[in-house]
């Protein structure tokens, strides 16, 4: 039996900010990747495949998104939550 396997190129881009923590007013530097991948199942709303372009375009919306957001220290931020886990809280404790 023969497995095939394909490598995907990797399109990312860094976002960086720095400034006083919203928590505790101390200074704080976070960073942090954005990345897709160029492969044929990453495909545009119109069902045509993304183009490097297209993906660093995106990237650059989600990058300025976060650097929007307000500034933590690790200790100081706030616990990530995902939307499955927000269902299950509901569930369970509500």
């Amino acid at each position: 039996m023969c497995i095939t396997s394909y490598t995907f190129s990797e399109v990312s881009l860094r976002g960086e900010k720095s400034g006083k923590c919203a928590v505790c007013g101390k200074h704080a530097k976070r960073a942090e990747k954005f990345w897709q991948t160029q492969n044929p199942y990453n495909k545009n709303s119109d069902g045509s495949v993304k183009s490097r372009s297209d993906i660093m375009k995106e990237l650059v919306i989600e990058r300025d998104e976060w650097l929007k957001k307000p500034l933590y220290h690790q200790k100081c931020e706030p616990p990530r939550v995902s939307d499955d886990d927000e269902e299950f809280e509901e569930e369970v404790y509500h």
